[in-house]
């Protein structure tokens, strides 16, 4: 039973607030001092992205709606008027016509792939891999192999990474739908090169998620849009939005991150606000992201993927990977999990696709391992100890689990040198009393987190 008792929830859910209260009047304090000396311009890429994300989701619903009243019955003439659509966009984004002819070529081998018969389809994936790894790693080759801009920290250079590292998801799922489905089958409507392309151009997936696989695509689902539901979306996606703008615009959390030269002279209590809220502003605006899109998509009958997952609820370190991005983990499952017979190759060869999917540096690769091994440990506990069940076993695995997990994400978030300037700045110049409110405060989490996650289930069971 994982149930903890009341008090100690109200307890907890008391000392969480108040942490919160108290990091976050430091945090403003302090970034208020420096405010000017700290321009924010990430929040304004990501400002613009949200709403040219919007447009283009919103204007696919509208082509959609014209091509259904003036072509009813010709369903291939609507999905050459969607590509067409996605190829304007597509220049319109990237501004470059070698690159709609490069994202044409890559499109053209993934289908060539689709035709290719073998035993398994492990070659399919390996050889596509070959073509994600020549854009993760285009420092290395020419410019006429791999025409992608390999300034990384500008705008354009990640927006076209971006949309030639879903190009591959797309590819990839189309592929090994069609190898894994039998031939006969595959000669039908449902595989042809028009849903392919449609498939590859649809504009909302450019270049955002959620990652939809292509049976999921092609399988359209009846609308029924509910009302209530669609403004609750709504209103959420608008709360989690003044989140963000909060961290942007009075805390500066993004900017006071990227400058470690100030942990040295920050409050502690300011330095634990800033790993929180660099947490909780990736969970946010990744929220945000992945909800815009399916807001237009759901009136197209398009299966819809659950949205983001909060990383605070968490009962288990699983949990984030198989509900913070369900599309990709649905995906993962699927292409790089299922094809491998290996047990040991089903558990290893995801986690090695992540590190090559998500830029393949030190840090990615820090992080890949980190929660590696955090996974292998509580897998090895969950299935070997008989008490894990507990409350109390389970509550003391998540303080050093979740611990270790939140400390690997800061190194994806921000870095190494800024993760190791955290922990030293919270560990051993706050020592000793510093560590032992860090980890009550990971306590608390993990006992509000197992009751609400007892109240869920309850309220599930009710219904």
């Amino acid at each position: 039973m994982i149930k903890p008792p009341k008090w100690l929830v109200y307890v907890c859910l008391t000392y969480l607030l108040g942490s919160v209260v108290v990091m976050t009047t430091s945090l403003f304090n302090s970034s208020q001092r420096v405010a000017e000396s700290i321009p924010d311009y990430t929040w304004l890429f990501w400002k613009s992205y949200i709403v040219y994300l919007a447009l283009i989701s919103g204007g696919q619903v509208f082509t959609n709606y014209i091509s259904d009243r003036v072509c009813a019955e010709k369903s291939s003439t609507k999905e050459w008027v969607s590509i067409i659509y996605g190829i304007t966009v597509l220049y319109l984004v990237t501004v470059s016509v070698t690159l709609i002819m490069y994202f044409s070529i890559h499109c053209l081998i993934y289908y060539g792939l689709s035709k290719l018969r073998t035993r398994t389809n492990i070659p399919h994936f390996l050889l596509g891999l070959l073509l994600l790894l020549t854009i993760v790693f285009r420092q290395y080759f020419p410019k006429w192999v791999v025409p992608i801009s390999d300034d990384y920290g500008s705008t354009s250079s990640y927006l076209e990474m971006i949309i030639f590292v879903l190009l591959y998801t797309r590819g990839i799922s189309y592929c090994l739908d069609c190898v894994q489905t039998d031939y006969l089958y595959c000669n039908t409507d449902m595989f042809t090169f028009t849903k392919f392309i449609y498939y590859a151009f649809y504009a909302p997936y450019l270049y955002s998620g959620p990652i939809v696989t292509y049976k999921h695509f092609v399988k359209k689902v009846k609308i029924n849009v509910n009302i209530y539901d669609y403004v609750l979306k709504i209103l959420k996606i608008l709360l989690v939005y003044f989140l963000v703008e909060l961290c942007h615009k009075f805390l500066y959390v993004q900017s006071l991150a990227k400058r470690s030269q100030l942990l040295q002279v920050l409050p502690l209590s300011t330095v634990s606000a800033l790993a929180f809220y660099s947490l909780q502003l990736f969970n946010s605006q990744y929220y945000i992201i992945y909800s815009i899109t399916p807001l237009f998509t759901e009136f197209q009958g398009i299966e819809i993927v659950p949205t983001t997952f909060c990383i605070w609820r968490s009962v288990s370190f699983a949990e984030p990977w198989r509900y913070f991005d369900t599309g990709l983990y649905i995906w993962l499952k699927l292409y790089t999990s299922k094809p491998f017979d290996n047990i040991l190759l089903k558990f290893i060869f995801p986690f090695a696709f992540v590190y090559i999917w998500h830029g393949g540096t030190w840090d990615i690769f820090i992080w890949t391992l980190g929660n590696f091994f955090i996974l292998s440990i509580e897998r090895f506990i969950f299935s070997r100890c008989s008490g894990w069940n507990s409350f109390h076993t389970r509550s003391i695995m998540l303080i050093f689990l979740g611990f270790i997990g939140y400390d690997t994400s800061l190194v994806f978030l921000l870095g190494w040198n800024t993760t190791l300037g955290i922990n030293y700045t919270l560990f051993f110049t706050g020592f000793p009393h510093f560590p032992i409110l860090v980890l009550l405060f990971c306590y608390s989490r993990a006992v509000v987190a197992l009751w609400f996650f007892n109240f869920s289930k309850k309220k599930k069971h009710v219904k």
